[in-house]
């Protein structure tokens, strides 16, 4: 059985980050739309759920604008 590999990926559209472990495309959490994992950014790589959770969080916290596509959100 393959691991998985967790992903803290940034969405194009609406600069959302969340983490996922799809291997072609996920749908984002807050605007809905499919991204392939191609074109979007992928922040962050590990097998260890726990450390891409922590990373998300420390990503969040840090509210840079590149990070934050829709000025108000």
């Amino acid at each position: 059985m393959r691991k998985r590999v967790y992903k803290v990926v940034l969405c194009k559209n609406c600069g959302h980050i969340q983490i996922t472990y799809a291997e072609n495309s996920y749908q984002c959490f807050r605007c809905g739309t499919i991204m392939e994992l191609e074109s979007s950014k992928i922040i962050f790589r590990t097998l260890d759920l726990k450390k891409a959770k922590e990373k998300l969080i420390d990503l969040k916290s840090i509210k840079q604008p590149e990070f934050k596509k829709l000025s108000g959100r």
